[in-house]
């Protein structure tokens, strides 16, 4: 058996439907989990209740309605299922689009819950693996951030999925994700970023989460401009004042901040 299909039948990706964009502020609504049975991927999920119900902006993104999920069990009163769903115990490594995102939201259930066993396995950071931050490091096409969507990403690569499966919903997005981490896993090997006789979780983990290089500013007035066209004043306000590069802050952004000490630092060598 090759190293990438005992990596495969050693994860579960997963996904998660919230009440809220907001990791800290959101409940769970939704959770899937799709395995590889040595043919194909195969998806199982759950709707939940939520204690302060769902609001329309949730729906809208999720297409999950009150409706729906009226007289459900909440998280904290069915969690041997929903750990079963997302092979919580018993995977090597839990896949995610945007883990970070997922890793947050179970982690806030957890710890409404006081199990701290859990929530020491959402920060476990060696345990997850992140698709969109793989996409990053592994696709060769300059996409912009919002390009790095899984939706996008789906239709720009022609991942082999149904038309029928849709979108925003838990259980089609773990297939979309599972046809994702597949072609990254092919083209990382072939751009020789993975060796196929090492192994390829420990590998994959450790490409997604090192430094993914910023090459553009993401958001305000310098949105889109290359970090070294930025001007030293700029870098020096905004060093000052934006959470995005103050350490510790929950908004902080450490690729964007080592990309921007790196290109300051090229700049101080330059004199």
């Amino acid at each position: 058996m090759s190293q990438t299909e005992t990596f495969k039948r050693s994860i579960t990706v997963i996904d998660t439907e919230t009440t809220n964009l907001l990791p800290e502020l959101c409940e769970i609504v939704e959770v899937a989990g799709a395995t590889w049975n040595g043919n194909a991927w195969e998806a199982s999920s759950m709707l939940l209740g939520a204690y302060d119900g769902i609001p329309p902006e949730a729906s809208a993104k999720n297409n999950i309605s009150s409706r729906m999920i009226s007289g459900l069990p909440k998280f904290d009163r069915c969690v041997d299922q929903i750990k079963d769903v997302l092979g919580w115990d018993r995977s090597a490594y839990l896949i995610a689009h945007n883990a970070e995102y997922d890793r947050a939201a179970l982690k806030t259930a957890f710890e409404k819950m006081h199990a701290g066993a859990d929530v020491k396995r959402c920060l476990d950071q060696s345990r997850w693996i992140c698709t969109w931050r793989l996409s990053k490091q592994v696709l060769i096409h300059d996409f912009n951030d919002a390009q790095y969507g899984l939706s996008y990403l789906r239709y720009r690569l022609d991942l082999p999925i149904p038309d029928s499966v849709g979108v925003h919903r838990a259980d089609a997005d773990t297939l979309v994700c599972a046809a994702l981490l597949d072609r990254l896993i092919d083209v990382a090997l072939e751009n020789g970023q993975l060796d196929p006789d090492g192994d390829i979780g420990r590998q994959l983990n450790q490409l997604c989460w090192d430094h993914i290089n910023i090459k553009t500013w993401p958001f305000g007035k310098h949105r889109g401009v290359p970090l070294v066209d930025i001007d030293n004043d700029y870098y020096t306000w905004a060093l000052k004042t934006l959470p995005q590069l103050k350490e510790g802050d929950a908004s902080f952004d450490a690729d964007l901040s080592e990309s921007v000490r790196r290109v300051l630092e090229q700049r101080l060598n330059s004199f």
